[in-house]
């Protein structure tokens, strides 16, 4: 099973069960993570997903809040003097002298419209607010996407990691109906019951991960609660553990 597999690649590749610095577990996590992450929407996940949403299902009348990284999720951010021939990108001034080169994931325009359209639809970044805000302005020109925008300051930062507690967005919805997707597993350590992770993206043309995710949320979206849907899929919480980085903050 999948599970099984992505515990053993994290297992080799942080093997020692001596402590380690918690700045070098998190980069053990994230290299991992990017190892694999493309794997957890193989090998049966669907049927697996499609199961468990029927045992959940109810006639919930309740919007699901998605909640959205940025960059390597969104987008992929580099300087505009590197050349490369990637076809769908924004020019992002920060300032007279620092113009950024924006690579768009494939399918995020219309990804984020069909949120919109179906969601609550949040951006929470890791990323300081005068940086992001410019990639997200022309990513959301009319301001209709995001119901609010969560930056650098509102995550949690503890031992060098920068997490993100859900609970500090502004919603009507318990966590029962939030979803958070991020490229960095670290970021799910408040609440690892409530992630979507997302292979991270950079420049590949080719990539098809946000219309997998959107499936996932649309098929979420009658559920009672999505946390033992995606606990059943995903198993952060385990991962995590096996690789010895506790969890905390978490919702009972």
């Amino acid at each position: 099973m999948l599970p099984d597999f992505f515990r053993g690649i994290l297992r080799k590749l942080s093997p020692s069960k001596a402590p380690v610095d918690l700045d070098e577990q998190a980069r053990q996590a994230f290299e991992a993570y990017n190892v694999v992450g493309h794997l957890l929407y193989d090998y049966g996940n669907s049927a697996v997903l499609a199961r468990v949403v029927e045992a959940q299902a109810q006639p919930v009348c309740i919007r699901l809040a998605v909640v959205l990284d940025l960059d390597e999720c969104l987008v992929h951010t580099q300087y505009s003097s590197v050349n490369y021939d990637y076809p769908d990108v924004m020019h992002v001034a920060l300032s007279d002298e620092e113009i950024l080169t924006v690579n768009k994931r494939p399918g995020v325009d219309a990804f984020l419209s069909t949120l919109a359209a179906n969601f609550d639809v949040y951006l929470f970044t890791s990323a300081d607010e005068g940086y992001a805000n410019p990639i997200v302005d022309m990513l959301d020109p009319c301001a209709k996407i995001f119901k609010k925008r969560y930056y650098y300051d509102d995550c949690v930062h503890e031992n060098g990691l920068n997490m993100k507690d859900l609970k500090c967005i502004e919603m009507t919805q318990s966590l029962a109906h939030v979803v958070l997707i991020d490229n960095n597993p670290l970021s799910f350590l408040p609440q690892p019951s409530n992630a979507v992770p997302i292979p991270s993206f950079f420049d590949n043309m080719n990539d098809h991960a946000l219309a997998i995710v959107l499936d996932l949320l649309l098929t979420l979206r009658h559920v009672a609660d999505v946390r033992p849907c995606l606990d059943q899929v995903f198993h952060i919480d385990q991962v995590l553990q096996d690789i010895q980085i506790p969890t905390f903050l978490t919702e009972p």
